[in-house]
């Protein structure tokens, strides 16, 4: 089992779990740009962050710069 951290962001709602899975454990992507280097390759993984009757949350995580950002369903 993987230990987790949670961060919570100053102003936001929502909560950022940050994993300690070893990143060739996570699922990539070529599909999106990484806002902060423009990166165009991205872990991602998928939170329920609101109620249950709304789709997930997808988080992507840059796998050059590690800036981690949300895109909802």
């Amino acid at each position: 089992m993987y230990a987790t951290r949670v961060r919570r962001n100053p102003g936001e709602r929502m909560v950022v779990i940050d994993s300690d899975k070893p990143r060739s454990a996570m699922p990539r992507t070529r599909d999106v740009r990484c806002p902060r280097c423009g990166n165009d390759e991205a872990e991602y993984w998928f939170l329920q962050t609101r109620r249950a009757d709304e789709p997930p949350t997808r988080f992507y995580r840059c796998v050059k710069c590690g800036h981690v950002w949300r895109e909802y369903e």
